[in-house]
């Protein structure tokens, strides 16, 4: 956000405090201010200002704000069966000077669920993981806190359903209900029963208090024996695009009842291929990204193979990764939407780990999560960032950074 302030008869040794919706609250002591650009007093330097001469009244201040984005951390459904694990790592997002968020697991990859649901078929399917906390009071004290809290929610990979409704599944030719590579079932994309279920579980997700509400597993199978699925249903890229379109439509229409952001995990590689493509999963940014506030790419550099976009070892070019992703997102997401991309916090080091915050920051990201499916993070990569020029030869070995 970039404006002008005028003030008359205001003393020189007040402060200027300057906020906004969806920007961050900046301050500057006014005897400071001269016309050079100064930053404001934080350390991700979220606001800039200066006196601007000559000035008709007393004083005149040209005032910059940095957009809000949010900065967290994943903690995985485990971690809410310790309560002790959970709040050391919230600790570490108070003590950081640039953590301001967390993802939760609320319906995880098993299919588990973190809040007492009173959906019929959730209570028929049993699936209630019993936390060591309550999930509304840790939210609520999380708000205490000035933490941005954002539930993640596992969609159409789901164990639970697809093992006491295999009908609702998806199923091999003889009619068993397959199984991806860790051995667990996925609920059926197309089938509008799945749909209604995981809607209705949303709706309870967006009571519980949480400011933000993340889909995840947006799309059909990808990894595991998936020749030998046979949908009942014609499975065509038109299909399968249409069924992802319609769920997000419909999540659209419910979520606008409550005061909730939405966004979307999509694979990396996701916003690369051609228009149209949708990588047989059913997954395009131009289906998803009309329905949500941000869009999360999985831009983990070590999940490109060798050859995508031009390396020869993509996982070795963390920050063109990472940066070259961002900008391409943001240049295929729908207007309104933004992008906020998941980052690597594991086989990296911290330099590598901080690099990767560096290139998200320079391609003009809404903010980034880092995930680690252990929820274990080194405090040093959320502390300020080292010179650009060290951190670029501890990644790479030399000063020639961009």
């Amino acid at each position: 956000m970039h404006g002008f302030l005028a003030f008359v008869d205001v003393p020189p040794e007040s402060e200027l405090t300057v906020s906004a919706p969806e920007y961050y609250t900046a301050r500057w002591p006014l005897s400071l201010l001269g016309e050079q650009e100064m930053w404001a007093h934080t350390p991700e330097q979220l606001g800039r200002a200066r006196r601007v001469e000559p000035c008709p009244v007393a004083t005149c201040v040209d005032v910059r704000l940095a957009p809000w984005g949010a900065r967290g951390i994943y903690i995985p459904m485990g971690i809410l069966q310790s309560s002790a694990h959970f709040w050391d790592l919230i600790h570490m997002v108070e003590r950081s000077p640039i953590l301001n968020a967390v993802v939760i697991d609320v319906k995880g990859d098993y299919g588990l669920l973190a809040w007492d649901s009173d959906v019929p078929l959730a209570k028929e399917l049993g699936n209630r993981l019993r936390p060591s906390l309550d999930l509304q009071e840790a939210i609520r004290e999380l708000h205490r806190r000035h933490i941005y809290v954002i539930a993640r929610f596992v969609v159409f990979k789901d164990n639970p359903l697809a093992t006491h409704k295999p009908e609702l599944a998806v199923r091999r030719e003889d009619g068993t209900v397959w199984k991806d590579r860790e051995g667990l079932g996925w609920a059926n994309p197309f089938r509008e029963e799945v749909w209604s279920y995981n809607l209705a579980l949303l709706e309870e997700v967006a009571q519980l208090g949480f400011d933000e509400i993340q889909l995840d597993y947006l799309r059909f199978p990808s990894d595991g024996d998936v020749g030998s699925i046979v949908y009942q249903e014609e499975n065509t890229r038109e299909t399968r695009t249409a069924a992802i379109r319609e769920f997000m439509r419909r999540f659209h229409a419910r979520m606008s009842a409550y005061n909730v952001k939405t966004s979307a995990d999509v694979f990396g590689l996701t916003v690369w291929v051609a228009p149209g493509e949708d990588m047989y999963i059913g997954q395009r940014v131009e289906d998803i990204t009309p329905y949500i506030d941000f869009l999360s790419p999985m831009i983990y550099p070590s999940t490109f193979i060798p050859g995508n976009l031009g390396y020869e070892n993509p996982s070795q070019r963390p920050y063109e990764v990472i940066y070259r992703s961002v900008r391409q997102a943001q240049q295929r997401v729908a207007p309104g939407t933004r992008v906020r991309p998941w980052l690597q916090a594991y086989w990296y080091d911290i330099p590598e780990m901080q690099i990767q915050r560096l290139a998200a920051e320079d391609a003009g990201a809404d903010g980034w999560l880092f995930w680690n499916a252990a929820g274990y993070y080194p405090d040093a990569v959320f502390g300020p960032l080292p010179p650009r020029g060290t951190l670029w030869a501890q990644v790479y070995g030399t000063n020639n950074h961009p």
